[in-house]
């Protein structure tokens, strides 16, 4: 099983001068490849919901959770710790560009620009 580092997956995360205390704190994060994957399939709104969720994750205190919600938009992240690493093994969340409500608002959207 390959991992990859956060950095590789959402790019350099920038850090706030006034959060450094915060900054060492923080755990490393790292992705499996189905989570990976995952990730790259998250639309824009998805894809903020989850990296806010994804940065409390290295940023909070010891906690005894494997996964966090977000019953908003119907996510979860299934994670596993070990010391200041966190690994990522998965990404649940609803394909909402296979729903029917997505495929008929892109139809909508290519009709009005045609």
């Amino acid at each position: 099983m390959k991992k990859y580092p956060d950095s590789e997956i959402r790019g350099e995360r920038s850090s706030h001068p006034e959060n450094t205390e915060q900054e060492e704190k923080k755990r490393e994060l790292f992705f499996t490849e189905k989570a990976k994957e995952k990730y790259e399939l998250l639309t824009g709104s998805q894809k903020t919901f989850i990296d806010r969720e994804l940065d409390d994750l290295k940023s909070k205190e010891d906690r005894q959770d494997s996964h966090q919600d977000n019953a908003e938009l119907d996510q979860k992240i299934i994670f596993q710790k070990d010391g200041t690493n966190i690994l990522v093994t998965d990404i649940l969340h609803d394909e909402y560009r296979k729903s029917d409500e997505y495929q008929e608002a892109q139809t909508r959207m290519d009709e009005m620009n045609h």
